[in-house]
């Protein structure tokens, strides 16, 4: 079974800055990931592409066996309403009271329903 999410020297700039270059890696079905880094090294760029909300600069993103990176729009919707689902960060101090909390509150989700 080919793994659920495939990406294979992913890239994206923005003008000269190199937010991705060349990322590749594989995530199997069933299995949890965590994507860490400092400020500025591209995490958001890459959940922006493989959660369907932008386009890579070059390379491949496959998830559950279907090509992303070129969607038109409506494919994009499609692909996200369908296979990812969003949780997104409160930057509100009363909502999240402390870091460990803000780390575990953004992700994106493939749903693979093998």
């Amino acid at each position: 079974m080919p793994p659920l999410v495939q990406v294979e020297n992913l890239e994206k700039r923005f003008g000269e800055v190199r937010a991705l270059d060349r990322v590749s890696f594989e995530i199997e079905a069933g299995e949890w990931i965590a994507i860490m880094g400092p400020s500025g090294s591209g995490k958001t760029s890459l959940i922006n592409i493989l959660g369907g909300l932008d386009h890579p600069t070059g390379g491949s993103v496959i998830v559950d066996g279907q090509e992303i990176g070129n969607l038109g729009e409506r494919e994009l919707t499609r692909y996200r309403s369908d296979k990812i689902g969003f949780v997104f960060q409160q930057f509100s101090s009363g909502a999240v009271s402390d870091g460990r909390r803000k780390r575990d509150a953004g992700a994106v989700f493939p749903q693979h329903y093998g």
